[in-house]
């Protein structure tokens, strides 16, 4: 179950949490701000149809279920084979070695107050979470319900978990909880010298992500404001959504990164807000820490995982808006033809110590979210691997390989400046694909690097011209 949520409270809620920190805040007249939030969220719940079961056990025969699903742009039931994923009635797997359990119906409410710039906040239980569970009776379950977010949720991870242990059986990953779409209402209040002078209340909407501290995915509902926008897919039916969340899970059991443990990352980042009226707190300078890079690479990561772990056509983004480009790692560019390299330009958005004013749309990259860097590092990866190696299999070994070599190796980068711990993670991933497939840099693959990330190549002796 959710077991606390991180408290969040920037006065300007975002798409990204950030752990919270008691902070002085001098309030300015209003602003529009952009969040995943409404006032309309759109319930999911179970598949009322699906009430009795004559068995309450399945067997082998019973295991094939229709998914729906949003693949090549368009809604579609597929039937997947559940074999070892589903336990009893229970939406895990045999033993509960990957997912824990598939959680439906919690209702939470967290307020938060600012007074005179003092953050507080707390969370309150409002009704408790249940089990998903499934009839062997039946094999297929309403598009949108409870029980079609569970099973999807679960086929995908325990897809993503099967290939990554094969490649690396000596690590062990915990297993994880879904969370089906809980009601998550914020009430938040500020109060400067006794005076309210601003109040807002909404539900956490349009958005998944993975929570390091409880080993949970939770899918969040959608709301009314989404679907007018246009948006017509469910998340939890886009395979590469759930894989991504899984993908941040295997990154943090591989390199366990202490300060994620209070915050939460999700899939969407900054797709389909909406704009709310808040406070201005007075601006501050921007400070890009080497703990902001580790979060792109990790974005980068959990794209990586999706897209070399399910098949072709499940990987696929196609239809989805904001998404079918800039989250293409196959993409060599954005939507707006802005291409997907380490450039200067690139690299002085990301760490620039004044915020970017968001461009209308989501065409246009703003290379100060993470996972817009991350895409970039995605990218950057898969055409680096793309003429070393052979298969996906191959490609994700040495991606997993590389995350191994970054948790030895971090401890003594954590002293260099941002720019640099970036660029040395690039090259440490160099080093590790040259060094895992036995071969060697030759021009093509130096003319590569200087396209991916100008003057990196400088640093690689193989690069260099002889004497």
């Amino acid at each position: 179950m959710l077991k606390l949520l991180p408290l969040m409270l920037a006065v300007a809620v975002t798409a990204c949490a950030k752990k919270t920190e008691e902070k002085k805040n001098s309030i300015k007249p209003s602003k529009v701000v952009a969040t995943n939030q409404s006032l309309h969220p759109i319930v999911v719940e179970s598949d009322k149809s699906k009430s009795l079961c004559s068995v309450m056990k399945y067997e082998d025969s019973q295991r094939n279920l229709s998914l729906s699903l949003f693949l090549r742009g368009e809604d579609t039931d597929e039937e997947r084979v559940f074999a070892g994923l589903i336990e009893e009635l229970f939406v895990r797997d045999l033993g509960a070695k990957i997912i824990s359990q598939s959680h439906k119906g919690q209702s939470v409410l967290q307020t938060f107050t600012s007074t005179d710039g003092v953050v507080s906040g707390e969370e309150k239980e409002l009704s408790a979470a249940s089990n998903v569970t499934v009839c062997p009776d039946d094999g297929k379950y309403a598009k949108g319900s409870a029980e079609s977010v569970a099973l999807n949720a679960t086929f995908f991870i325990s897809k993503v978990n099967r290939k990554v242990s094969e490649l690396l059986p000596s690590v062990k990953i915990n297993p994880i909880s879904v969370e089906v779409t809980p009601m998550i209402k914020k009430k938040l209040q500020v109060i400067d010298k006794g005076i309210v002078i601003w109040e807002y209340e909404a539900f956490d909407t349009d958005n998944a992500y993975y929570m390091p501290g409880t080993d949970s995915i939770t899918f969040l509902p959608h709301s009314e404001e989404f679907r007018q926008m246009g948006y017509k897919m469910n998340f939890w039916e886009v395979p590469m959504v759930a894989a991504h969340e899984y993908g941040h899970h295997i990154f943090q059991t591989i390199n366990p990164t202490p300060e994620e443990k209070s915050a939460h990352l999700n899939c969407f980042g900054k797709m389909g807000m909406k704009s709310n009226v808040a406070p201005e707190a007075e601006v501050e300078a921007r400070e890009v820490a080497n703990d902001d890079v580790l979060g792109a690479l990790n974005e980068g990561f959990a794209d990586l995982i999706s897209f070399y772990s399910l098949d072709n056509q499940e990987r696929g983004l196609k239809g989805v808006p904001c998404l079918e480009i800039a989250r293409d790692v196959s993409s060599k560019t954005f939507a707006d033809g802005t291409p997907k390299n380490f450039t200067a330009a690139a690299l002085e958005s990301f760490f620039s110590d004044k915020e970017t004013e968001p461009a209308s749309g989501c065409s246009i990259p703003n290379f100060q979210d993470i996972h817009i860097l991350g895409a970039v590092f995605a990218n950057s990866v898969d055409r680096f691997l793309t003429g070393a190696t052979d298969t996906k299999d191959q490609r994700l070994l040495i991606v997993l390989n590389w995350l191994q070599e970054m948790k030895v190796k971090q401890a003594g980068m954590k002293t260099l400046a941002p720019k640099d711990f970036l660029r040395e993670s690039f090259k440490l991933f160099i080093e590790t694909a040259v060094a895992k497939t036995d071969n060697k840099m030759d021009a093509a693959d130096c003319a590569l690097v200087t396209e991916i990330y100008p003057g990196l190549e400088a640093s690689i002796a193989a690069c260099q011209p002889a004497i």
